[in-house]
């Protein structure tokens, strides 16, 4: 659960984020709040994002981000999370994720805190991946000119 302000003189903005599976997302007290290109369980099977009085935001979804292993804290995203490539690239100001990797690896950010770094376009397009120890970050593996890192995809 997030909550957002404290007085009705405070504002909080929030981007790129993922409130998933801990009952109870957001809640609003005193304060206005802006909640933009996140996903939202906002605990309604409509699969549309309905915020708190008082919360405003756009472009944000409420599906299951398809986390890798949330049971055992793995929430890095999978290759085919709707959190892939849909975030907001102008707020971001770190230029790599927690793990280091490039946020920004192919067309936007993803929603979350982990950059996915090998999409599912990728892998459909191909059927051999060159792997390399020594290869660069954000690389597609397509070819020995372009090979992915050891730990590259997940």
């Amino acid at each position: 659960m997030f909550s957002l302000g404290t007085s009705g003189s405070s504002s909080s903005e929030i981007s790129n984020t993922i409130f998933w599976n801990n009952g109870e997302e957001i809640v609003q007290t005193d304060a206005s709040a802006s909640v933009n290109y996140s996903i939202i369980d906002d605990d309604t099977p409509d699969g549309s994002v309905s915020l708190p009085a008082g919360v405003t935001g756009a472009n944000n979804l409420d599906s299951d981000p398809l986390f890798l292993d949330a049971a055992n804290n793995d929430l890095r995203i999978s290759a085919s999370s709707p959190a892939f490539d849909a975030g907001l690239n102008d707020i971001i100001s770190m230029p790599t994720d927690l793990f280091g990797n490039p946020r920004e690896s192919y067309t936007s950010v993803d929603i979350g805190v982990y950059e996915n770094q090998c999409p599912d376009a990728v892998y459909a397009a191909a059927t051999t991946f060159f792997v390399s120890s020594t290869a660069s970050d954000g690389a597609t593996g397509l070819s020995w000119g372009d090979p992915l890192t050891l730990a590259g995809c997940h």
